[in-house]
């Protein structure tokens, strides 16, 4: 199975922590206490066993089920039994389900809704009604899809699943030959569904080679597709299972904590710099900035004065006019390395 690509932002989980204190908190009566903490995480890699630093991923499942009139009798059986055993083996309460019967034409049972809330027998029902016609794959995924893609565009399910796994597991057991929706177009729509953590896998029963070639190397053509054969109905049960484990192990990912403290207090002033540079160091690990920070590019960083301050004169030895906070008993602490303007 390829892995997932995650884009989540990131670092060390045990090890990186990392801690930036202002030089002179005793001047400015800043204690650890009022740091404030920015905490992130990120995925590093899926598929990982259960443990400290793993976390479940909510999943929004989408199950397209052909019911064509090739579909009918045990095909049709062994199909519903791998929507049971996604209900029963990995879907939890908290995740989502929708439910896609295509024949001749495209019928969604109901849109992805809370687990707690889907009436499985009655989905197992309404699949057995819907029998009948001829085959439209194409148009499933398209109306699957573009029906994400709207759903992600309600604020309040966007807020709740936006980190979620959106996983696609469409059943068949023919080629195409009633959609409206082109190869193409369909296969870019794969290709780039918009939808953030996507995975399709597309199940096919006891395909003829040119159908199947199709759908592997042109529809499940993406890193993020699969296609994935049971070579006879007799075999269906197995792959399907094989499938589902699959989506729990996909759910399953390592991750890595970051953890950044900052003098909240200081950031106007001499701890200016700290941020900026903290600021710069976090977003080149990829990770967001904290609220209220700026950015600049290293080569306009101060050298703790609180960013681009004034040189002196015509440039000299750059000293900054901010007065040395680190000028004790008639010397500079920092010795010949200081910058700040000293008596």
């Amino acid at each position: 199975m390829t892995k997932n690509k995650h884009t989540e932002k990131s670092s060390n989980a045990r090890n990186n922590s990392i801690g930036v204190r202002s030089n002179n908190n005793k001047n400015n009566g800043a204690s650890f206490d009022s740091f404030v903490q920015h905490t992130t995480t990120r995925i590093v890699s899926s598929r990982a066993g259960r443990g400290p630093h793993t976390k479940r991923l909510r999943l929004v499942s989408a199950w397209l089920q052909d019911v064509s009139g090739s579909m009918s009798g045990q095909p049709e059986r062994e199909a519903i039994g791998g929507l049971r055993l996604l209900h029963d083996d990995v879907l939890e309460k908290e995740d989502c389900l929708a439910v896609i019967t295509f024949g001749t034409s495209v019928n969604v049972l109901h849109e992805p809704m809370r687990v707690s809330k889907v009436d499985r027998v009655q989905d197992e029902r309404n699949i057995r009604r819907s029998a009948g016609g001829m085959t439209a794959i194409y148009d499933a995924l398209m109306t699957c899809i573009l029906g994400l893609k709207e759903k992600l565009g309600n604020p309040k399910f966007h807020q709740v699943n936006k980190d979620a796994l959106y996983q696609l597991i469409l059943v068949t057991d023919g080629a195409d030959n009633s959609s409206k929706a082109g190869l193409d177009e369909v296969a870019a729509l794969v290709a780039r569904p918009g939808i953030p953590n996507f995975h399709l896998v597309v199940v096919g029963i006891g395909m003829d080679r040119g159908t199947a070639a199709t759908l592997r190397s042109r529809l499940c053509a993406p890193e993020h597709a699969q296609y994935m054969e049971a070579p006879d109905i007799g075999r269906l049960g197995s792959t399907l299972r094989r499938v589902v484990q699959d989506v729990k192990a996909r759910l399953v990912v390592e991750v890595q904590t970051v953890r950044v403290v900052v003098n909240g207090g200081g950031c106007g002033g001499a701890g200016g710099d700290a941020m900026v540079m903290l600021t710069q160091n976090m977003g080149e690990m990829g990770l967001a900035a904290p609220a209220g920070s700026r950015r600049l590019p290293l080569k306009s960083l101060g050298n703790g004065g609180g960013g681009g301050w004034k040189k002196e004169g015509g440039g000299g030895r750059g000293r900054k006019t901010l007065t040395c906070t680190f000028w004790e008993k008639g010397k500079c602490t920092k010795g010949a390395a200081c910058r700040f303007k000293h008596g």
